[in-house]
């Protein structure tokens, strides 16, 4: 048995698609999984819902504080108007491969969740935000 490092996944299909962690592989490259109900190790290929296994490179290794960051986002409220607010970044998020995403804060949702540029427009610490957002974010 070879333990797994870090990162390798195995995914199911059953009522729904879940995922669980490879855990080490066989002496003839199986990826072995928990079993939940017997409580030991089993070949994942060897589940009926087996669907593949990968490597997740995108897995979270590392967060940081938002240091000051902020975000803008278009809000309508159920309102005619749409206005612009801004929120804090509360942290940096980082991948194994380096990538950053910040995580920010809207209070009124009560959660802190990805910032996309799809979303928000990201301000910086030293910055004035713009008069005006992006068109791109400006879909009311």
């Amino acid at each position: 048995m070879i333990p797994a490092p870090p990162g390798h996944i195995a995914y199911f299909k059953g009522e729904r698609l879940y995922k669980k962690p490879i855990v080490a592989f066989d002496n003839s490259g199986n990826a072995l999984v928990v079993d939940a109900k017997s409580g030991k190790l089993r070949a994942a290929n060897s589940c009926s819902d087996f669907l593949h296994a990968m490597y997740d490179d995108d897995r979270i290794v590392s967060v940081i504080p938002g240091g000051g960051w902020e975000f803008a986002y278009m809000d309508n409220e159920g309102q005619d108007e749409t206005i612009t607010r801004r929120a804090p970044v509360v942290a940096w998020a980082f991948n194994e491969t380096g990538h950053g995403t910040p995580i920010g804060a809207v209070t009124k949702l009560n959660f802190a969740s990805e910032v996309t540029e799809e979303q928000a427009y990201l301000i910086h610490p030293e910055q004035s935000p713009p008069e005006e957002l992006p068109t791109a974010l400006d879909k009311g």
